[in-house]
């Protein structure tokens, strides 16, 4: 296992893998044999009990993913994580590789963009007569920002009425 990160309020599902001395994997674990994981939040120490967080630790019971598709494979699905961290343990004595400890780290970070696109509806003109470059408002009505149209030697560039402008092409 290792940390996974996930947002506040989230259910996670805590796969896991229980292999016997020789590296096969072990299935068919029913009734009590399945409780063998403890969910521990790290802010209080409280412990998941399926229900409630409370002071005594709780072992879970696992869920078997498919014993014929996915030997071995268990899972445990979290209720939602509030913003914290939480330990996770797997322990029994039917598997060879345990202990197996992990960390889900809930929230802690942006849970949510929201589009906060809007359509600009500003318009740029050239006002050739101030040789400069003007951004306007939404409405049109105002000049929210303008620039000087020079050339790269900072020289103001005249742009006269009804003529063409030059694009850097060869005349």
């Amino acid at each position: 296992m290792e940390t996974t990160r996930i947002q506040s309020n989230q259910v996670e599902r805590i796969y896991f893998i229980l292999l016997d001395a020789t590296g096969n994997p072990v299935t068919g674990l029913t009734g009590n044999q399945l409780d063998m994981l403890v969910l521990m939040r790290k802010s209080d120490g409280a412990y998941w009990d399926g229900s409630a967080w409370q002071a005594s630790k709780t072992n879970l019971a696992a869920t078997e993913q498919d014993a014929a598709a996915s030997p071995g494979l268990y899972y445990y699905a979290t209720p939602a994580l509030a913003e914290d961290e939480y330990v996770i343990t797997v322990s029994t004595t039917y598997a060879a590789n345990i202990p197996q400890a992990g960390i889900i780290k809930a929230g802690g970070y942006v849970d949510e963009i929201t589009d906060t696109r809007r359509i600009v509806k500003n318009k740029l003109t050239i006002n050739a007569a101030a040789s400069k470059l003007q951004l306007w408002d939404d409405n049109g009505t105002s000049v929210l920002y303008e620039w000087p149209l020079t050339d790269i030697d900072g020289n103001t560039v005249n742009i006269g009425a009804g003529a063409p402008a030059n694009r850097g092409e060869p005349a």
